[in-house]
């Protein structure tokens, strides 16, 4: 079995609106990269939700010590646009 890296993020949603969101998160930028959260992440009409996100990757798949990762929450509520957020996903030294 290839050797494993996981890195593990606290992502911070904030609800701007006047009712609640429902979204879904979907990581990319490894191939193969696999993603543990907890669910569906819910917010409530303008609050702060705090969430773990585990990602795990191929060490063999990482170009660098700080590899470029991408977050991606979807609306399941609305037709609203996904939200993208920028984040490194930290693998072993070379």
């Amino acid at each position: 079995m290839p050797a494993r890296s996981r890195t593990v993020y606290t992502l911070k949603v904030l609800n701007r609106d006047e009712r609640p969101h429902r979204y879904d998160l979907h990581p990319e930028g490894i191939p193969g990269l696999d993603l543990s959260a907890d669910g569906p992440i819910e917010t409530e009409a303008g609050a702060i939700v705090e969430t773990p996100a585990r990602l795990m990757a191929e060490e063999s798949r990482l170009e660098s010590r700080k590899t470029p990762v991408t977050f991606i929450l979807i609306a399941t509520d609305d037709d609203r646009p996904s939200i993208r957020e920028e984040a490194r996903f930290l693998g072993p030294p070379p």
